[in-house]
């Protein structure tokens, strides 16, 4: 009657897909401005383009790499729920 048992549907919604682009768009540009910004700190103190950015870039490494295995341990997590629509 609700879904639930033999013969439940799983299909992603509609809803998840219309929100999953522009979610996972805005995070990957969130971080690349904390990228870019970091390498123009870098530029503006008269170091060439390619150090900037091998600075920028190393500055930058660890806060990017954390955040990303924090949204991962959340992103996982929700695998293990029981509710569908989590899923």
């Amino acid at each position: 009657m609700f879904g639930f048992g033999e013969g439940a549907s799983y299909a992603v919604g509609s809803r998840g897909r219309l929100f999953l682009f522009p979610i996972l768009s805005g995070l990957s540009m969130g971080y690349q401005v904390f990228v870019v910004s970091r390498i123009k700190e870098t530029a503006m103190d008269a170091v060439l383009a390619g150090w900037a950015v091998l600075d920028g870039v190393d500055k930058s490494a660890n806060a990017v790499t954390s955040a990303a295995v924090v949204m991962v341990t959340v992103i996982a997590s929700f695998m293990l729920l029981h509710q569908t629509k989590m899923k």
